[in-house]
């Protein structure tokens, strides 16, 4: 059973043939009375070394090259979110994760960018919701009213060419709040940040 010798045996080889080669040719010219064999000897193991060295610097860079080639392709976190397109321009947006932060939602603007979709992401200061957003009110634990903001977004959004997808944040949490899509640009409304104020029973 044989092996086919590698790259670096080959290389291993010809550096050793070249050593014996000038070990020779050294061993010539050394004046009478020399510690000739020492030196030799001594000179024979650095070049081994030098050997060595060289070996393993090749294997280095021979890695070195494979994670280059490899890395690109290597697989990465899974995404909050996929894109499906569809040959007629229009887009399937499905949200895997509800934690889909500001950062991925401004890289899912560069990604819908490509098929003519706009996304706007708003972020607003705790406590502060738009105005006109109808808020659910509930009672704290001391008997407090206090505003119950729950997450109002599809997993699942239809999408085409024009459209504009909002993405509404809360200062301080990890998920959007509120997901809108709306036909045009034109039927936005400008997101004017509010303090709720608790309806009076009286």
């Amino acid at each position: 059973m044989s092996s086919t010798p590698t790259f670096e045996d080959r290389l291993l080889d010809e550096l050793k043939r070249e050593i014996a080669l000038r070990g020779s040719t050294g061993r010539e010219t050394a004046p009478a009375g020399a510690r000739t064999p020492e030196r030799g000897t001594r000179a024979s193991v650095r070049r081994l070394l030098t050997v060595r060295r060289i070996t393993v610097a090749a294997i280095g860079c021979a890695m070195a090259a494979l994670a280059t080639v490899v890395a690109p392709g290597s697989p990465a976190a899974p995404a909050a979110y996929a894109v499906e397109r569809h040959g007629d321009g229009s887009v399937t947006l499905t949200v895997k994760d509800q934690h889909i932060g500001v950062g991925a939602q401004r890289e899912l603007a560069v990604v819908l960018r490509r098929s003519h979709i706009a996304v706007i992401v708003d972020v607003l200061a705790p406590g502060y919701v738009c105005r006109g957003e109808p808020v659910v009110w509930g009672v704290g634990e001391r008997g407090a009213r206090m505003p119950v903001l729950v997450q109002q977004f599809p997993r699942e959004i239809s999408l085409r060419p024009g459209n504009v997808l909002v993405f509404e944040n809360l200062s301080g949490h990890t998920e959007p709040h509120r997901v809108d899509v709306f036909t045009t640009r034109s039927g936005i409304k400008p997101c004017v940040p509010v303090k709720p104020t608790a309806p009076d029973n009286s």
